[in-house]
């Protein structure tokens, strides 16, 4: 039973009235909805009341909620339309007492720790956002599930939940910012996340279970018997009113929906009549602008009309020259060789000496052969002193290559820091781009253009590790060539597999530096001990270092062409 997902709970107790399934849906999201009740209410008795209401409606339609129903969102929003209809009943009892506890809240503004001054305002902003985003936030911050977790809740990819999270953080920081609230994204997840849900009072979940399952039929006489272990307050009775409005009030407020909507047609109607005039003489303006443009038009097309003839034939001598050496280009495909691929300097070497150009075409093979690409190069003596660099830019190969690897390799970025929210092109492809300057971004235009889609940068603050430099007065590293040495990307590969987080290289190195890098664990050696290691290992022969901390970490976001 406790493993058990919540509807499975929710399509038990409905069909057998289970007490065992409701109670463990109660003691699951008790939490959830009196923290929503009481932030709603700004009252511990209010709020146990409406949360008592809620489950009661929860026990009545059990029955008619959908499969895929999200319950830990169906209940939020529950939540906050019975806390609604408790506010607007006793509105005048509170509204002195709700001024008087926002004017304290704007006084103390300055001084008040960020959940404080959220809190008064968290769930009108919450009612703000779309379902989708209120259900994906009450899952990650208010119920504290992973992203992978509340993507698998929901049905759709991580990658999607994550940018669809960023998005109605970035509307709720707006939504604060518009209240006097200056708080950044990060800061509002975390206060949220940290504070959103308390403990609800000891005994309201038994109260709850007993007052729902006091009659498959629930009456305001069996939900006021239900409750008598607890002290009768008036919003007691209000959360029975709030419970029967949410089953029969719903053709009511419609058809008061719909009457409010014919007054304020009518009124914009009324105020559409004194612009009558004006928006008739804007439009004869228009008329006569329009009117204008024609005739210069016409007088462009007389001028340009002696030179068409002349354009066309440039035009024709121009393609002609493309194709002739589109057809010496094609004819050599001595590069679509498996051999080449696996041999590091045979690439260097045809790169260098051959024909530049960018090609991206369908695979000869069934298989992702690898590739090869490089920056600027650079040449060392025997002593590994630097004694010239050349600056070409970015030139690289590849055989048999499937989409993903093929934006991975171009936009030198890894499959862990790359997010895919579109479904990307099948097959595979083979390509070289060795220009002397832009083969990279040449590279790219091929691919946007061929396959339609096309990849930007987008920082994520998140918690990291910075690789840094312990000492910049005296540092240890020994820069050299990839033959005696490994380049600090490769560092930061493993350290990110290690810590299981991204690694910002902020230290500076980029180049080949000479190292031990000997990462394979012995079997009797905690990960906590082995990782000790590697941080020791480089510490001592690069003097570098890594910091835990929360960094913008760029990601390379993959769409498709709009």
């Amino acid at each position: 039973m406790p493993n058990a997902n919540d509807m499975d709970l929710v399509r038990e107790f409905a069909l057998s009235h289970s007490e065992t399934a409701f109670t463990e849906l109660v003691q699951r999201h008790v939490n959830l909805v009196y923290s929503i009740a009481r932030r709603c209410t700004g009252s511990d008795g209010d709020a146990a009341d409406v949360t008592q209401a809620v489950f009661v409606i929860l026990a009545r339609k059990a029955a008619g909620l959908r499969p895929q129903t999200v319950l830990a969102g169906w209940l939020a929003e529950t939540t906050r339309f019975t806390a609604a209809c408790v506010q607007r009943t006793n509105a005048r009892r509170h509204a002195r007492e709700q001024e008087a506890y926002m004017q304290s809240i704007l006084t103390d503004a300055d001084t008040a720790d960020a959940w404080a001054r959220l809190a008064p305002h968290l769930e009108a902003g919450m009612a703000q956002l779309g379902e989708r985003d209120r259900t994906l936030l009450t899952l990650r911050f208010y119920e504290n599930k992973t992203g992978p977790e509340a993507a698998a809740r929901l049905g759709i990819q991580e990658a999607a939940a994550h940018k669809r999270t960023a998005r109605a953080l970035e509307k709720l920081r707006k939504f604060f910012t518009q209240r006097g609230i200056e708080l950044s994204a990060a800061t509002i997840a975390g206060a949220v996340a940290a504070n959103s849900v308390q403990a609800a009072p000891a005994g309201l979940a038994a109260a709850i279970t007993a007052a729902a399952l006091s009659g498959t039929a629930i009456t305001t006489t069996a939900f006021l018997a239900a409750t008598k272990t607890m002290t009768m307050t008036t919003l007691q009775t209000i959360a029975v009113t709030a419970a029967l409005t949410v089953t029969i009030g719903g053709g009511l407020y419609a058809a008061k929906q719909a009457h409010d909507a014919q007054n304020e047609v009518r009124t914009l109607q009324a105020q559409q009549a004194p612009l009558a005039e004006q928006i008739q003489q804007l439009q004869d303006e228009r008329d006569k602008a329009t009117k204008q443009i024609a005739g210069l038009k016409a007088e462009l097309a007389q001028n340009e009309k002696n030179n068409l003839e002349l354009l066309k034939l440039r035009n024709e001598v121009t393609s002609s020259k493309r194709q002739t050496a589109s057809q010496l280009m094609d004819a050599n495909e001595s590069w679509r060789n498996p051999a080449l691929i696996t041999n590091t300097w045979a690439c260097r070497n045809f790169l260098e000496t051959n024909p530049p150009q960018v090609r991206l075409l369908d695979t000869k093979y069934d298989r992702n052969w690898g590739g090869f690409a490089e920056d600027d190069s650079t040449q060392f003596d025997r002593f590994h002193n630097v004694i010239s660099r050349s600056t070409h830019g970015w030139r690289g190969i590849g055989l048999g290559f499937d989409a993903k690897e093929l934006v991975e390799f171009v936009y030198e970025f890894d499959r862990k820091e790359t997010i895919y929210p579109t479904v990307m092109p099948a097959g595979r492809f083979d390509f070289i781009a060795n220009l002397p300057q832009g083969s990279q971004a040449a590279l790219q235009e091929k691919i946007r253009n061929r396959l339609g889609i096309t990849a930007s940068k987008l920082e994520i603050s998140t918690n990291a590790y910075a690789l840094v430099l312990h000492d910049l007065e005296s540092p240890v590293y020994h820069e050299t060539n990839m033959m005696a040495g490994v380049k600090i990307k490769y560092w930061v590969n493993v350290l990110e597999g290690l810590f299981h987080a991204p690694v910002a290289n902020l230290s500076g190195l980029t180049n080949y530096y000479a190292c031990d890098c000997n990462f394979w664990k012995p079997m009797k050696q905690s990960d906590d001990e082995f990782k000790q290691i590697v941080l020791s290992r480089i510490r001592e022969q690069l003097g570098l270092e890594l910091i835990a901390t929360n960094l913008p970490v760029e990601m390379l976001v993959v769409e498709k062409v709009k």
